[in-house]
């Protein structure tokens, strides 16, 4: 990830990788990047990037964090993990549109988790019940760019801390 963005070893890299789109709440995120250090950088990648592109981009113009904002296309299946290990924490922001999100345990948790990230997530009873009890990430309210934020932040201003919740996310997958 690091080499396709042209990114530093100093830059955070906030990673989202699977599907695209309106129900992923990628917009939100995108937002939020006006609320945290310039080190940190979100990428995107996954399927249907291509339909999706142009919007996310815009939107980071808008709140002006363009250069802060990468689109990749996505990987395969047996590349998932590997290609994750490359960011610094991955991102699970789905938003409450249905007791099946509410709910939810998606597969980028665990495939995060495996890759040695920390996980920020949604505040949902499952996923944050399994966050706090491992130590492995944070959760925000999917709603507020202000949460997403200050989460990131927890991660992104202390990066051995991260490095740990990573640690023991996998941990506790394996």
């Amino acid at each position: 990830i690091r080499e396709a963005c042209s990114l530093t070893d100093n830059q955070f890299v906030i990673l989202h990788i699977g599907g695209t789109g309106p129900s992923r709440n990628i917009e939100t995120v995108i937002e939020a990047l006006q609320f945290m250090d310039e080190k940190c950088v979100f990428v995107i990648q996954g399927p249907g990037i291509e339909t999706f592109e142009s919007d996310y981009i815009d939107l980071a113009e808008r709140f002006g964090v363009a250069e802060r904002v990468y689109c990749l296309p996505p990987v395969e299946r047996d590349q998932v993990i590997e290609t994750a290990a490359s960011a610094d924490c991955g991102i699970v922001m789905l938003k409450n549109l249905c007791l099946n999100f509410y709910y939810f345990y998606p597969n980028k948790f665990f495939e995060y988790m495996l890759a040695g990230l920390p996980v920020a997530c949604s505040n949902f009873p499952e996923v944050k019940a399994h966050t706090e009890r491992e130590e492995c990430g944070v959760t925000f309210d999917p709603s507020s760019p202000e949460s997403i934020a200050e989460s990131i932040g927890v991660l992104s201003e202390n990066r051995e801390r991260a490095r740990d919740m990573g640690a023991k996310g996998r941990t506790s997958v394996i």
